[in-house]
């Protein structure tokens, strides 16, 4: 280390961000100066001194494929948030995915799995519900008009329904692509009402802009703010300007209004751990002069893949990805030092035994009370559910 680096170090007591062993993340979108991501997770990384560092880049559409296959090669990018026009080509790309963006195959945030390929989710309408919940609004039982069913507008729809709206009116300049998400909705959530209809709020106890509509200083109101009444509320999912035009009418009539600033908040709190920025769900694997081996299977035992971990003087570590359902980890080992596994963040169990005898692997049955299973094991192997 230089020394200004050393004094620096000194005097702020941080860690230095940006060096050679720096977790890269990417913020994509085209065009991508209006993205909040990167100086919101920036200043989390800052806060929380660690040696991350999320970047925005752009690409022109034509350029996807050849901008991908960049991303993809380069080892140290360990997560991307997307954001409009790639999260559906960026899904596409994707080797496994949460249901959350497998039903709207819309990714807003995928992370490198341990194989290269890369894992979807989608947190625009957790984040969408979680903000309003957080802010003291009932969605049960309500009838609510939403404007857009693109790959924010999708994953809204779903939350909404899931949470319990009685009522959803999908309106969008694409009846097409509305009429099908609204038939997608209705599989899925056969209790709330959907139709496709107009962008006209009146008889309605929420309105939704879930378009992008707004974001210019010209650009027309979404909806028909005429039919607005003191007792609706409006959201608007557009983070800048903060108060859009159809805000500041709907304030004026005297309706509850809630920016895009809460939604995009609580999507952060979801995607640091979606992509573990503090590395807490990693298995640590201590061994001086043998191999671990990894055995990901199926439910039914056959063999997906296997990572082998060599000997290395120090630590060895591997991604355990916890939302592959379905799938189990068989650890099977030999050391002539102790194994040590750190407990991962997201489930309550423990896995905390230690062996200095050869071609023994010793865990401890502790339950798993996330899925209500329990952690089998013997002398020779053990198994994560």
């Amino acid at each position: 280390m230089c020394r200004a680096a050393m004094n620096c170090r000194k005097k702020w007591g941080k860690v230095m961000r940006g060096s050679g062993k720096a977790d890269v993340f990417v913020m994509l979108a085209h065009p991508v100066g209006h993205a909040k991501s990167p100086g919101i997770f920036n200043e989390i990384f800052e806060e929380r001194g660690l040696d991350s560092l999320m970047v925005p880049l752009s690409c022109k559409p034509e350029e996807f494929e050849t901008f991908w296959a960049g991303i993809s090669a380069a080892e140290n990018i360990r997560g991307v948030i997307i954001s409009v026009p790639y999260k559906t080509r960026v899904f596409e790309k994707c080797s496994a995915a949460h249901d959350r963006a497998a039903r709207v195959k819309s990714a807003n945030s995928v992370r490198r799995l341990p194989d290269g390929g890369w894992y979807a989710d989608n947190f625009d309408g957790v984040g969408f519900i979680d903000a309003l919940v957080a802010n003291g609004h009932v969605l049960a039982g309500k009838r609510v008009l939403q404007v857009g069913a693109g790959g924010a507008g999708a994953s809204i729809a779903y939350c909404l329904a899931e949470a319990g709206a009685a009522h959803l009116r999908i309106a969008d300049i694409e009846t097409a692509r509305a009429e099908s998400l609204a038939g997608l909705v209705t599989e899925a959530f056969p209790q709330c009402r959907l139709e496709v209809g107009p962008a006209n709020p009146a008889g309605f106890d929420m309105a939704v802009n879930a378009t992008p509509v707004g974001m210019k200083p010209d650009d027309p109101l979404p909806l028909d703010v005429s039919h607005l009444t003191p007792a609706m509320t409006v959201v608007d999912i557009i983070m800048e300007p903060a108060e859009t035009a159809l805000l500041r009418a709907a304030r004026e009539i005297g309706c509850a209004v809630q920016p895009g600033r809460p939604m995009m908040d609580h999507q952060v709190k979801g995607m640091s751990e979606f992509f573990d920025i503090d590395r807490r769900n990693y298995v640590h694997i201590a061994a001086s002069t043998t191999q671990a081996t990894f055995t990901y299977r199926d439910n039914t035992g056959s063999v997906l893949k296997t990572i082998v971990i060599p000997a290395e003087p120090a630590s060895a570590c591997i991604r355990r990805e916890r939302e592959s359902i379905g799938y189990f980890a068989a650890i099977h080992a030999t050391a002539t030092s102790s194994i040590r596994f750190e407990k991962p963040h997201s489930l309550s169990y423990q896995l905390d035994a230690f062996t200095s005898r050869p071609e023994t692997l010793v865990s401890v049955a502790s339950k798993i009370e996330e899925r209500g299973s329990w952690l089998k094991s013997d002398e020779t192997s053990g198994s994560l559910l």
